[in-house]
């Protein structure tokens, strides 16, 4: 529960972040908000001096961003609480917040566009996800070269209950208890009866205070992407004062892939001068769901799964870019509307993995509330990659998880996916069709269908639950839950292998199971889902093995008599891949000479 008394406005620096391809002094704009930034490091040898074709070296630029908005302008009545924050002589509520800029040191020789890459939690996803860069902060490293809580106002009436898995009962046993260390922590002791593991949810209910007004960070995001692409003063991509930027897309992994969606959605695709901000965007594994930003408490970074945190505000309709009417909410929208009726809609390509349908309700996005398939707008293709998982594969220090973790991963379809991006925004260039699981195909079921369907293999648990969805009232805490909506998960064939979408050339010819969800262990919440991870069921290398175990699935040995075998039929996908403008030659290739060498090719692609 919140006190609403006290809105500070706030630093948005979780939300504001790096440019690529793209950046100072002090430019004011004359669009309704006041915006200008400050450089205070410029790198010019970054990627130790590489130059990268035509475009040459590249630059770093960090700086610090300054803004002022009117909360009183028609596009920013919507930021919640913006009216109570405090306001400067002028009326304003002031923000600031920092960026990285990464740009060609001549950027006359750049494409002229510009990409947003919106932080992941203060992560920069693009140059490790898009470049295959090391993890971290800053992008020091080229990569492939591809690109170039809040306090407690009151402790009273606070609450603390405890429950096994996710649907049980909240509960108050013997022994459990808390106390206030301070504003910020809490203490809690375990109960004293059995029955509750390391997987246990345990939830503190309570009064806070001092809320920061984070829908700011989508006004940022528009002001300083309209400032980079057309102030002639100030700004590092407009040299003798002439922008070099003629169109803009926005990118974004998981929590910041929502953003986008919420951005849009929000009307924050529209700058103060009536312009479009994004041309195109890529929201990349955000499944049907936005963000919780734009609240009174906002908590930008938690997010529904099955198990934890189920009941965060984040995903509740719209849930699809075409606009529909909601009998069980009542509502109608959709995540184009407010940019559609403005007239600056942008061209989205968004792409999901089999995960998402587990834990974002994927399905969503390309079926109405009633369950039934619905056409996508002109401006909008909709991608699922097959068999993979949402989070990238990395070994956990605890065994959480009943099987391996899901090795594939989607990088090089987003790097192909960018490309048809910038040919659309670019030259008009159609993307690749739509290429998502459906109702009418029958690639996508209920859960009590996928249950059926799925093979019985050794040692393997199919689940039972999925992160199923109610319309949920959040003027209570906890919220309260009523109508279900409906949400399918992708069928399987006789490997257990998703059916539609972007088949993963290692599931059209695989050597494994791979799936987009991934089973609690005993002792850690059994049988509930395990967060975003994905999990790999190998094939039998060989029939005897196979038979001891009584694996349903063909052995190795029987499905390739080699590996030249296995790596000319892999050969025949990836080609298929390629022109479908799916995937890029240099990544298929890559794929093919690890194959040449090794069966173990999982971090080839």
């Amino acid at each position: 529960m919140a006190d609403p008394s006290r809105h500070p406005s706030g630093d948005t620096s979780g939300l504001l972040g790096s440019l690529i391809t793209t950046g100072t002094r002090k430019d004011t704009m004359s669009i309704g908000s006041n915006v200008w930034i400050e450089v205070t490091e410029r790198e010019t040898a970054v990627f130790g001096g590489a130059a990268f074709g035509a475009v040459g070296t590249y630059e770093r630029l960090h700086g610090r961003i300054f803004g002022e908005l009117d909360p009183a302008h028609r596009l920013n009545v919507g930021i919640i609480n913006l009216d109570r924050a405090a306001r400067n002589q002028s009326g304003n509520v002031e923000y600031q917040s920092d960026f990285h800029i990464l740009k060609p040191v001549d950027l006359d020789r750049g494409n002229g566009c510009l990409v947003y890459d919106v932080p992941n939690r203060g992560n920069q996803p693009i140059m490790p996800r898009l470049n295959g860069a090391p993890e971290g902060g800053h992008p020091q490293h080229a990569g492939n070269g591809f690109l170039m809580v809040y306090p407690v106002a009151d402790p009273a009436g606070a609450t603390l209950t405890l429950r096994e898995r996710e649907a049980d009962p909240r509960m108050t046993p013997p022994g459990l208890a808390w106390r206030l260390i301070d504003e910020r922590h809490v203490e809690i002791t375990r109960p004293t009866v059995p029955g509750f593991d390391r997987g246990a949810i345990y939830e503190f209910i309570y009064r806070a205070r001092d809320p920061i007004v984070m829908g700011i960070g989508f006004a940022a995001i528009r002001d300083f992407v309209s400032f980079l692409r057309h102030a002639t003063q100030g700004n590092p991509l407009a040299p003798q004062e002439r922008p070099r930027i003629r169109h803009a897309l926005g990118f974004g992994i998981s929590q910041s892939g929502r953003v986008l969606r919420d951005l849009v959605h929000l009307g924050f695709n529209q700058d103060l001068a009536g312009r479009r901000v994004f041309d195109g965007i890529l929201p990349v594994v955000a499944g049907s769901r936005r963000t919780c930003v734009n609240w009174q408490f906002a908590q930008a970074g938690r997010y529904s799964r099955q198990h934890e945190d189920h009941s965060y505000g984040d995903d509740q309709f719209p849930f699809s870019y075409a606009t529909l009417s909601d009998p069980i909410s009542g509502r109608s929208g959709g995540i184009l509307q407010r940019a559609r009726d403005a007239g600056v809609c942008p061209k989205v390509l968004h792409l999901d993995t089999e995960s998402d349908f587990w834990q974002a309700r994927g399905s969503l996005v390309v079926t109405d509330t009633n369950g039934a398939d619905i056409a996508m707008p002109d401006e909008v293709r909709v991608y699922t990659v097959s068999g993979v998982s949402h989070a990238p594969f990395r070994s956990l220090t605890k065994p959480v998880m009943q099987l391996p973790g899901n090795r594939l991963g989607y990088g090089a379809f987003m790097r192909a996916l960018l490309v048809a991006l910038i040919d659309w925004v670019e030259s008009g260039i159609a993307p690749p069709d739509s290429r998502f699981p459906s109702r009418a195909a029958g690639t996508l079921v209920p859960l009590a269908q996928a249950t059926e369907t799925f093979p019985r293999l050794p040692q393997v648990n199919f689940p039972k639950v999925l992160n199923e969805l109610r319309l949920r009232d959040h003027s209570v805490e906890p919220p309260i839950e009523s109508t279900p909506y409906p949400v399918f998960v992708q069928s399987t064939d006789a490997d257990g292998n998703a059916l539609g979408g972007i088949r993963h050339p290692l599931i059209t010819v695989p050597l494994a199971t791979h799936v987009g969800w991934s089973l609690r262990a005993s002792g850690y919440g059994e049988g509930e889902l395990f967060t975003i991870q994905g999990s790999m069921v190998p094939f039998a290398e060989t029939e005897a093995e196979r038979q001891g175990t009584r694996d349903p699935r063909p052995s190795r040995e029987m499905r390739y008599t080699s590996r030249d075998a296995w790596t000319a039929r892999l050969v025949d996908a990836l080609d298929r891949l390629v022109a479908e403008r799916l995937l890029l030659v240099e990544d298929g290739d890559r794929l093919i000479a690890a194959a040449h060498e090794t069966w173990d090719v999982y971090q080839a692609l």
